[in-house]
């Protein structure tokens, strides 16, 4: 079977809705900041946190993060900054260095949770994978390498409606263990050795000692 390993690049960047024009790479990072203020806020929550610090967060730090990324690009490839004094600002003529904008987001994202006395290692702290759940995901990612390896072979193989049996077996696994992540890792009630303590967040105030052996009189 032939298998054409080349995807064209599509003729434009941009889709003309009315009077606006959105541009693809613009509305990806959209999706993907909701998507990251989504799960960062139902996480902070379940641990005890509110929504209000992660939308703080989330402006100030994207904010913060299209000026890093400005500047990486400026700095890095001043000879595509257009030759006049808003050259530096141009950021509608494209010129955006991720790991500048990802230095200083985090940099400020981190100080606001700071300056709302809350954990900032807590905050940007990524989920642990659970053990079963763990090797799920590793065949999720294989299975799908398997499949397009499946595409390339030409040795002899059994195929139904011109695909390898392997093939098939490929996207059985690969929906299987996907769900199974998916269940264990986010769906699941987790026991309460595994849920991260929400005192941590939301430190209660000092309480008062009693030594062992006396009771306190309520006269």
């Amino acid at each position: 079977m032939t298998f054409l390993a080349n995807i064209p690049s599509p003729n434009s960047g941009t889709i003309d809705a009315g009077p606006f024009t959105i541009h693809m790479y613009g509305l990806m990072l959209l999706l993907a900041i909701a998507g990251c203020v989504a799960l960062t806020g139902w996480r902070w929550v379940r641990w005890g946190g509110d929504w209000d610090l992660v939308f703080r967060v989330a402006v100030w730090g994207v904010a913060a993060g299209i000026v890093g990324a400005r500047a990486y690009h400026d700095i890095t490839s001043w000879n595509e900054v257009p030759d006049e004094w808003w050259g530096v600002f141009a950021v509608w003529q494209g010129g955006l260095g991720v790991w500048g904008g990802i230095f200083l987001g985090v940099l400020v994202g981190a100080w606001i949770v700071r300056r709302s006395g809350q954990s900032v290692r807590l905050f940007n702290r990524y989920f642990r994978i659970r053990r079963p759940a763990l090797f799920a995901l590793y065949v999720s990612i294989y299975t799908v390498g398997r499949f397009f390896e499946e595409l390339l072979r030409i040795d002899p193989a059994h195929e139904y409606f011109g695909l390898r049996l392997n093939a098939y077996v490929s996207i059985v696994l690969f929906v299987l263990s996907t769900a199974f992540f998916i269940w264990w890792q986010f769906l699941r009630r987790p026991t309460g050795a595994e849920r991260p303590r929400a005192s941590r967040i939301v430190p209660e105030g000092p309480a008062m000692a009693v030594p062992k052996g006396r009771v306190r009189s309520g006269r």
